[in-house]
């Protein structure tokens, strides 16, 4: 296993920023002081605030050519699935000491941000940029405050063993257009060089973008619960979806949605493909009925779904049946597959 060249942690506090997970991280503001004399008596009590404020932040290092489009839709995604009212949208590239490595794709970079906060209307601040001596590759950091209607945090004891997982959108173009980023002459070398046009002709945007399945849900409610898949893939997800629900996820491959070009790319660089980044994908737990009529309506429009597997109160761990009928357990990734090639000596 190849070390990283770096500690994010250490990042983080040069920087005063704090990484947060995601839109379940929720920030309330500090309760002013008032004076003794404007105290409210005790028994009056304060009405219930109807908005809570929640903070997003994404973390990208690869590829370099689509660091922006990437973070951006990370959090635009959680922006329109959760239903956030945006905020500004902050940006600061991190770059090694030497300037020069960021200069011949930074001003790209922040061209790409600022073309996607003007097409959905989102407020951008100028693009920040700072060099640390500690690192060897440029990193972005976005982030942002939002809002939303105050709401229960949602629970899963409510589903049952069968309750429906489904995928929305195929696993998965951001290891596709990495790798060939990086190995583009190695990938030439084995296989006929339309191949390799056929990974760089994939629209990166179309791909991880969950717009278009967020306009065809507000047509379609359906009970469940969304979590979106990045870095670690439908994987690290499966575990959380467990850890939520306390109870088991059996998965069959063979049903799962994914692009030609990253099928033969993981069997080629030996990725497991449940363990890439899936920015992009959409994972839903449903009850059976609306599974089946929530899938039938993504590919009236053209979206592809899949039921996929299923929750299970015979175990807690996540199996998924290979494509030769065996079962096994899934592996729970510390980091994405992709780190392997990203922070290599």
């Amino acid at each position: 296993m190849k070390s990283q060249k770096f500690h994010l942690e250490h990042i983080f506090r040069y920087l005063e920023i704090e990484k947060l997970n995601s839109v379940d991280d929720v920030k309330w503001p500090a309760p002013e002081i008032a004076a003794a004399d404007n105290r409210k008596p005790a028994t009056e009590k304060s009405p219930p605030q109807a908005t809570e404020t929640v903070s997003l932040s994404e973390v990208v290092s690869y590829p370099l050519e689509s660091m922006a489009i990437i973070a951006f839709h990370r959090i635009y995604n959680q922006i329109i699935i959760h239903g956030l009212q945006p905020g500004l949208l902050e940006a600061r590239l991190l770059l090694p000491q030497n300037l020069a490595v960021g200069n011949s794709f930074a001003p790209a970079l922040e061209s790409d941000l600022q073309r996607l906060c003007d097409r959905y209307k989102l407020k951008y601040a100028p693009l920040q940029k700072v060099a640390h001596p500690a690192i060897a590759d440029p990193l972005l950091f976005v982030n942002m405050i939002a809002q939303r209607q105050r709401i229960k945090k949602e629970v899963l004891q409510s589903f049952t063993a069968a309750t429906q997982l489904i995928l929305i959108n195929p696993v998965a173009a951001i290891p596709v257009v990495f790798l060939s980023e990086l190995y583009g002459k190695k990938i030439t070398h084995i296989f006929d060089p339309l191949f390799l046009k056929l990974c760089r002709e994939i629209k990166l945007e179309n791909h991880i973008s969950v717009h278009q399945f967020s306009r065809l849900r507000k047509s379609f409610w359906q009970r469940g619960r969304i979590y979106l898949p990045g870095e670690g893939g439908i994987s690290a997800c499966c575990y959380e979806i467990c850890y939520d629900s306390g109870m088991g996820i059996e998965l069959d491959l063979e049903s799962l949605p994914m692009l030609v070009p990253a099928k033969i790319l993981c069997d080629l660089f030996r990725l497991d493909p449940l363990c890439t980044d899936s920015t992009g994908c959409i994972l839903i737990l449903s009850d059976a009925d609306s599974a089946t009529q929530l899938v039938e309506a993504c590919l009236e429009k053209n979206i592809i779904a899949a039921q996929i597997g299923e929750l299970s109160d015979t175990h807690k761990s996540c199996i998924f049946t290979g494509l030769d009928g065996q079962k096994s357990r899934m592996y729970k990734p510390p980091f994405d597959e992709l780190m392997r090639y990203r922070f290599r000596n």
